[in-house]
């Protein structure tokens, strides 16, 4: 098992082709760690903003719904973000290797979110 001090992130819809996909990131870089990979630098919480994800280098990769949660008013309890954008596998798998390249935080494991939010009681057995 990881550090619960981490910053952590996942894929929180279903992988392959849809609509819309999830990502999500928690911990106490979870901001940090999407300002760098983002045109939109604000951090007001609890607000969503039109974004788009982009490489170092500035290629674009999507537009975006993008939320900041501030802790700890979240899923966690923790800092968090939410990408929400478009769905196709390639759109996917293009932010989660910008996400691995951040070295800022790492892939969650099975169940680690939920696990940080009972252990910062927003759920209860």
């Amino acid at each position: 098992m990881k550090k619960s001090k981490d910053t952590i992130y996942a894929l929180s819809t279903p992988f392959g082709k849809s609509a819309i996909a999830v990502i999500r990131i928690t911990g106490p870089k979870a901001h940090m760690v999407v300002r760098g990979i983002s045109s939109h630098k604000s951090r007001a919480p609890n607000q969503s903003f039109l974004n788009t994800i982009k490489t170092k280098d500035g290629i674009k990769i999507d537009k975006t719904i993008t939320t900041f949660f501030k802790k700890p008013k979240s899923f966690t309890g923790e800092d968090m973000v939410e990408i929400s954008c478009h769905g196709g596998v390639a759109v996917i798998e293009k932010i989660i290797n910008l996400l691995n390249k951040t070295k800022k935080a790492r892939i969650a494991e099975k169940g680690e979110f939920t696990r940080r939010a009972f252990e910062n009681n927003k759920l209860e057995l």
